[in-house]
């Protein structure tokens, strides 16, 4: 009984983590989607903040090979002053630490993930 009641919260935790409820969602394919999900009252301009990912494949977390993080103004032709770092905190969890943008006005974030034999870029905007 014991070990039925651990896979069951095993599981319930895993379907939790791979569906956040404040994410901002993103359809890669059919199977993978890509939840981002920003802290309270971010992103300011010109200070830090941090996103947090969450992949899932088949309603599970997944993690693929790389993923990277940038952001640029499109209307101003530059990105960022500064390189995020990225962390692979969990299965199918990322943390990014470190992004600043150093400007108001219209934002594009450009996320690349990488697996084996394919590379998805996923853009979306946000305006200070």
């Amino acid at each position: 009984m014991r070990i039925l009641l651990v896979l069951i919260l095993a599981c319930s935790v895993s379907v939790e983590a791979c569906e956040p409820s404040d994410g901002d969602r993103f359809e890669i394919d059919s199977e993978t989607i890509l939840y981002i999900v920003f802290p309270d009252n971010a992103p300011v301009v010109s200070e830090y903040f941090d996103l947090d990912f969450f992949i899932c494949k088949n309603h599970q977390p997944w993690s693929p090979s790389r993923i990277s993080v940038d952001a640029s103004m499109p209307a101003h032709k530059h990105g960022m002053n500064y390189r995020p770092e990225v962390f692979h905190s969990a299965i199918g969890r990322y943390h990014i630490r470190g992004l600043l943008l150093h400007m108001p006005g219209h934002w594009r974030f450009d996320v690349e993930i990488e697996y084996p034999g394919s590379r998805l870029q996923i853009k979306f905007d946000r305006t200070l």
